[in-house]
């Protein structure tokens, strides 16, 4: 895939997140920047309770897989929503999140699968 169909791929995603929460009475606001661990904040007031506040990265879900959530993300509270390729979104429930190991913790599994052999 190349660059430009990666971004414009993302923004259709985000897009169908943004319906997502939409038809869920949700605010949403997005990050508009394209760096950072949060695509959309999605607000959803509840009167005289304290609203509900999520942090979301969108992930485009490739037959049954979809890309992990870094170290940071998951430390944050930031939830998956995962979109098909038919704009199908799934919230990914809380805790079920795949995450990315850090770079050291890669590090140092590979260090302790050398000192094993």
């Amino acid at each position: 895939m190349t660059r430009d169909n990666h971004l414009q791929t993302a923004a259709w995603a985000e897009a169908c997140a943004v319906k997502y929460f939409i038809a869920r009475n949700y605010t949403v606001l997005t990050n508009v920047s394209g760096h950072g661990p949060v695509d959309i904040v999605a607000v959803k007031s509840r009167g005289k309770n304290r609203p509900i506040v999520l942090l979301v990265d969108v992930k485009i879900k490739t037959q049954r897989s979809y890309g992990a959530l870094s170290n940071e993300q998951r430390w944050m509270g930031v939830r998956v929503l995962a979109v098909d390729p038919d704009g199908n979104c799934t919230l990914v429930p809380e805790g079920e999140e795949r995450v990315r190991p850090s770079r050291k913790e890669r590090k140092e599994d590979d260090n302790e699968d050398f000192e094993q052999d």
